[in-house]
């Protein structure tokens, strides 16, 4: 005995095949391909979400693929909705827990504000002579000079412990072998605080990235990912320790989108053969990044 709900599907692929579907037959035919029931078909390639996710990412939001929903499996609409309330608001408490260090990262940011007031008064010049003539005057209690060790000492240690994530690995590296000081010449204490400031707005960049995140998908499982990703191809700083100025994530994110939506468009008009995955006759559904879906 045939299946009809087989023949449904088969009827509303040739309907898509020949371009004659009406969009409530469309609709109906991504439902059932979300659900893994098309055969050969990716589960859940539904145009509207894509649609969504297209222009998410567009605006700057790191929206992931939908093959990539975690919730893309879970048929039951009011099982879904439940497990997405849960991951919400278990993302919602990873946040909260990492606000501290945000803030730490916040008050860093004035404090290197002031050592660079101090070290516009100071103005040190490094070298035995000015190492002695600081020693004088930190021998009489000088307050600036106070203040710059206090202030270098604590912005040292925040360099060598980042937290987990917001720089790459060989970025770590350098930025723990950076120091500053009364002692030290101006213009590296001016490059120690640049590269401080970077390191810092990082930091708040990276909570930011997961709050968007954690909106656009729902959950934040994917987002380490998705940050190392955008971390790896926007260093803040260079190998030989000078500041990089790197693309902000949510304009990446943009770039980035709207560079693949130029991709499908060039190849949308061209003939199959030449379309990378694409099939040689038949509907091409391309995915969020304007790839051609097998």
């Amino acid at each position: 005995m045939a299946d009809p709900l087989k023949e449904r599907i088969s009827l509303l692929q040739m309907g898509a095949a020949q371009g004659k579907l009406k969009p409530e037959h469309q609709a109906e035919l991504d439902r059932y391909t979300a659900q893994g029931l098309v055969k050969g078909a990716q589960p859940g390639v539904d145009r509207d979400d894509i649609q969504s996710r297209i222009s998410l990412r567009q605006a700057g939001m790191p929206a992931v693929e939908p093959i990539r929903d975690p919730f893309l499996r879970i048929e039951n609409p009011k099982v879904r909705e439940e497990t997405k309330g849960r991951m919400m608001a278990n993302g919602a408490k990873v946040l909260e827990k990492a606000q501290p260090e945000i803030d730490k990262a916040r008050n860093a940011l004035a404090s290197y504000d002031e050592f660079s007031e101090l070290n516009d008064r100071v103005r040190p010049t490094g070298g035995l002579i000015n190492r002695g003539f600081n020693a004088i005057r930190e021998t009489f209690g000088d307050s600036d000079l106070s203040r710059m060790e206090q202030l270098s000492l604590a912005m040292a240690r925040s360099m060598r412990q980042p937290g987990e994530g917001p720089v790459s690995d060989w970025e770590g590296r350098i930025f723990a072998k950076m120091s500053g000081g009364y002692n030290r010449p101006y213009a590296t204490n001016e490059a120690f605080i640049e590269a401080g400031k970077a390191l810092s707005q990082r930091q708040i960049d990276m909570q930011q990235f997961r709050e968007a995140y954690l909106q656009a998908n729902g959950t934040l499982v994917g987002s380490d990912t998705e940050w190392a990703k955008y971390r790896e191809a926007n260093p803040i700083i260079n190998r030989d320790g000078t500041v990089r100025k790197a693309q902000h994530w949510s304009d990446w994110y943009s770039s980035q989108m709207n560079r693949a939506l130029e991709r499908r468009k060039a190849l949308k008009g061209a003939p199959p053969s030449t379309r990378k995955g694409a099939k040689t006759s038949g509907r091409v559904v391309y995915d969020i990044n304007g790839n051609p879906i097998k």
